[in-house]
Order: C-alpha cells, then sequence, then structure tokens
C-alpha cells in the first residue's frame, strides 16, 4: 500500500497540472489569433505610437477568462496553474502569428515589440501571473540579428521554435534585404535538417 502511494501522489499531481491546463486552452478561445496578427500591416515605415486592434481583442478575451475563473472556487496554486496554461496557449498562438507575417521592417518588428509590451501590461492588471513572453521578445528581436551571427542564433534557438518559425523568420528576413540570398540557403539547410 505505501508504494502504491509513493508512486500514486506525484502522478496525480501531474494528472492535475494537465487536466487544468488544458481546461485554460478551452476555457480561453483564440485561435483566431495567428490569422489575425498575419493579417497586420507590419512593413511600416514609421514607427507608431498605437497598438493593433488584435492587442485589444486578446485582452477582452483573457478579461473573461478572468471573469470565469472568479465565479470557480479554486485553490490559488490550482487557478495559478490555469492562467499558466491560458497564458502558454496564448503565446504560442501569437508566436505562430508573427511567424506568419511575410513582409516586415525595423520599424514593424518596433510595432510588434509595442503589441507584445502593451499586451503584457494589459495581463498585470487582470491578476494574471507575470506572462512569459521570453520566446516571442526574443522572434522579435532575431530580426535585427547581423547576417553573420544568425547562424549562431538559428543553431542556439533550433530547440524553441519550430521549423515552420525559423524557415518563415528567415525569409522574412531575405524579403527586408537583411540575409543574402547566398547565406539563406545553407540557413535554411540548417533547420530543415533539425
Amino acid at each position: 500500500a505505501e508504494q502504491f502511494f509513493s508512486r500514486t501522489l506525484p502522478a496525480v499531481e501531474d494528472l492535475n497540472d494537465y487536466v487544468l491546463s488544458r481546461a485554460a486552452r478551452l476555457l480561453l478561445q483564440v485561435p483566431w489569433l495567428p490569422e489575425r496578427i498575419a493579417g497586420c500591416k507590419y512593413d511600416l515605415r514609421e514607427v507608431g505610437v498605437q497598438h493593433h486592434a488584435w492587442v485589444d481583442d486578446v485582452l477582452q478575451e483573457l478579461r473573461g477568462f478572468s471573469a470565469k475563473l472568479t465565479v470557480v472556487e479554486m485553490e490559488p496554486g490550482n487557478l495559478a496553474i490555469l492562467w499558466r496554461g491560458a497564458l502558454s496557449a496564448l503565446s504560442r498562438h501569437a508566436l505562430d502569428g508573427f511567424a506568419k507575417v511575410k513582409k516586415c521592417t525595423f520599424e514593424g518588428r518596433a510595432a510588434m515589440a509595442l503589441d507584445v509590451q502593451t499586451l503584457a501590461n494589459g495581463l498585470r492588471g487582470m491578476g494574471a501571473p507575470e506572462p512569459d513572453m521570453v520566446l516571442i521578445e526574443d522572434y522579435i528581436k532575431a530580426f535585427y540579428t547581423p547576417e553573420d551571427a544568425l547562424e549562431h542564433w538559428v543553431m542556439t534557438h533550433l530547440a524553441q521554435y519550430t521549423r515552420a518559425q525559423l524557415v518563415a523568420l528567415l525569409n522574412c528576413m531575405a524579403a527586408a534585404g537583411l540575409v543574402q540570398p547566398h547565406a539563406l540557403k545553407p540557413l535554411l539547410q540548417t533547420v530543415e535538417e533539425m
């Protein structure tokens, strides 16, 4: 009996985390986000001061998610798991959206950073845990990586991003003239071989 409890109780905690994370993804409905981000104009000539409309729509969804959580009596630890699950799904959808952007400029990348910062600031006012936006921020900043350092950046981030995301980033940089065709081919080959 003691062996049963020593093996089962840790598994129950893992199962609890998984179920709550899945429930959070079902409660926060943002599968539309990648297409909305991809549809935004990020090949800008000037840096704007206004975030894109998708940020307001996501914050509205998050307010609805937060309202759903307030009517449920739950331990604070479980609420934190729900928030982490929702924010993880949100981050993945946003990253996929940024990867679908075909044309971008330095000013457009700054607009992406503004959108992410506005989203993070909006989350802070909802009682959500601090959002982990590092993957998204690093993906946005990678656009500024000089061509001679790009291979190193790709190699150090192979495990963090999908092939499609890395290929999209490289193609976007090439379309902006930041990566020359002779340098693009080996980088794409490196990504494809992962």
